[in-house]
């Protein structure tokens, strides 16, 4: 099966906490209102890894992305939909490759405090892996593999003016394994992911 050699990373936990800005008094208005739309987009940093039997790969790290569209149900909770992505071009001994996370989930987002504009946040939905493996004279070799989609994670909604919000944040995405398929191609190969990553989002609601 495929065979994976990722260099080594450093942890984002420090990068991610240089986000965190004292919260202004003004965070006292940042509580959710039952049945108002929130919707946000979002950059930041994130570390990720495959596993299977045949990997060989260690955490490699590049720009994250995600996006949010929510209803608030009272003034310390929210549903939500949520997509992150994450993707990598590498080079390897056998030639170059892209690989790419995706993770689309339905979230309640807790506050627990009403007024802080702290939460907690966690849920599923599906993940989704693409790899595109590219060798010198040989044709290129998609990978892919989908599955079950778990996240958890936190932030800090800090209003802005009027309805604007700006948000640094910090989650753990994984892909539980599952059957991948090398160009279209069933194989026994178990594939699955985990992603950390933080950033910041801005949003209205």
């Amino acid at each position: 099966m495929l065979r994976r050699s990722y260099g080594s990373m450093r942890g984002l936990a420090a990068a991610v906490l240089m986000l965190l800005p004292a919260a202004p008094m003004a965070a006292q208005s940042a509580a959710p209102k039952a049945g108002t739309i929130s919707a946000s987009i979002g950059v930041g940093g994130g570390s990720a890894s495959l596993s299977c039997a045949s990997c060989k790969s260690s955490r490699e790290s590049n720009v994250t992305g995600s996006a949010s569209l929510g209803i608030g149900v009272s003034s310390q909770f929210v549903i939500a939909g949520e997509l992150s992505g994450w993707m990598k071009d590498y080079n390897s001994v056998n030639g170059t490759g892209t690989l790419r996370l995706i993770f689309a989930n339905v979230v309640g987002k807790l506050y627990p405090q009403s007024g802080s504009g702290l939460f907690v946040k966690a849920g599923g939905g599906g993940s989704f892996i693409n790899e595109e493996i590219r060798r010198t004279a040989v044709p290129t070799t998609t990978v892919k593999s989908s599955g079950l989609g778990l996240v958890a994670g936190a932030g800090w909604d800090l209003p802005l003016s009027g309805r604007v919000v700006l948000t640094p944040y910090v989650e753990y995405n994984r892909a539980a394994a599952g059957n991948a398929t090398a160009n279209g191609i069933r194989t026994s190969e178990q594939l699955g992911a985990n992603l950390f990553h933080g950033g910041i989002s801005i949003g209205v609601r």
